[in-house]
């Protein structure tokens, strides 16, 4: 999933996190604004967080609707769940 890296960022720094997952979100979203494909389990450790604390952030009912799909916070946690997604189907196998 790609999209302008650059709305993501003050996002990142109003959750949450570690400082390191923090710089972990941010080169993610350095590599052409792609979310990288998961490959250890330490880094689905890390989407899954990243995505809970998105979760969190906003309230169910927001959570399902379009502007929130397409907002900042919805792009990312999109693309979070995408990857862990496959990640789960690859190794549930």
């Amino acid at each position: 999933m790609t999209g302008d890296s650059s709305l993501g960022l003050p996002l990142i720094e109003s959750i949450d996190l570690s400082d390191e997952d923090k710089k972990f979100v941010k080169a993610s979203l350095w590599r052409n604004g792609a979310t990288p494909p998961i490959t250890t389990a330490e880094q689905y450790a890390r989407y899954k967080r990243i995505a809970e604390q998105l979760s969190r952030k906003h309230d169910p009912h927001i959570l399902s609707s379009l502007s929130f799909i397409r907002s900042p916070d919805g792009v990312l946690l999109t693309s979070l769940e995408a990857r862990m997604s496959e990640w789960e189907e690859v190794n549930s196998e």
